[in-house]
């Protein structure tokens, strides 16, 4: 992971690909070493991006 890299903690509210808000509701790191974060959506569903593609959602 770079150091432009945003490291992104439970709870935090966040927008996915496509403009889907969520809040980030599990981290956990892959078998390569890469963190990836499990999003939660508005729908209920949970989805699991790098933190590449995802952004802080600006309050």
């Amino acid at each position: 992971m770079n150091d432009d890299t945003a490291e992104f903690s439970v709870d935090d509210e966040v927008v996915a690909p496509g403009g889907a808000r969520g809040v980030v509701c599990d981290v956990r790191e892959m078998t390569n070493g890469e963190r990836v974060y499990g999003v939660h959506d508005m729908n209920g569903s949970v989805r699991y991006y790098t933190a590449e593609g995802i952004k802080r959602l600006l309050q």
